[in-house]
């Protein structure tokens, strides 16, 4: 009987390990506290974009993703990240009209520990061709600054527009 009921107690011992470590496990929340969007459009209707992201994770985290809708005529080429407080590894492909970027975030230069409880500002830089449309006194630019493809709204985003006169704009909380 002893060993009976010092098998149950190992058994419960278990039984209660692996509940915490689920709970722990899904116990991780992020967010983007600020963005900072930099456009500039070039003379041919090139547009370079330089996005900055600043997320804080709460937990551990594999890293983040970006999916970028692209329209008939338009392309997105010449990515680059790079990321401040973390070692990034970009993934991309093209899927259902987006161009989906994965970025997978490491604490470590040899890319084996994941990110966690930190925060890191990751920085896409690309250029986007097809939406900017340059006429000779004016041009027409279709650029979404924040759609449906976020899990999650960010505390404000500073967007610059470089062309030939310059624009800047502010946003506050956008959901």
């Amino acid at each position: 009987m002893n060993n009976r009921r010092v098998l149950g107690i190992i058994f419960l011992f278990l039984i209660l390990i692996s509940a915490i470590s689920l709970v722990s496990a899904e116990d991780r929340s992020y967010s983007i506290e600020h963005s900072w969007i930099d456009l500039t459009v070039g003379s041919n209707g090139l547009l370079h974009v330089n996005e900055t992201f600043q997320y804080s994770f709460d937990g551990e985290f594999s890293g983040v993703y970006r999916d970028i809708t692209i329209r008939d005529g338009q392309n997105i080429s010449n990515i680059k990240v790079t990321a401040d407080g973390a070692y990034p590894v970009l993934k991309q492909e093209d899927q259902d009209g987006k161009k989906h970027l994965v970025i997978n975030l490491y604490s470590d230069a040899a890319h084996t520990k994941k990110i966690k409880d930190c925060e890191v500002k990751v920085t896409l830089n690309y250029d986007f061709s097809g939406v900017v449309t340059l006429y000779n006194d004016t041009g027409l630019l279709q650029y979404n600054m924040w759609g449906k493809n976020w899990d999650t709204g960010v505390g404000g985003i500073d967007l610059k527009i470089h062309a030939p006169l310059l624009h800047t704009f502010r946003f506050d909380k956008i959901q």
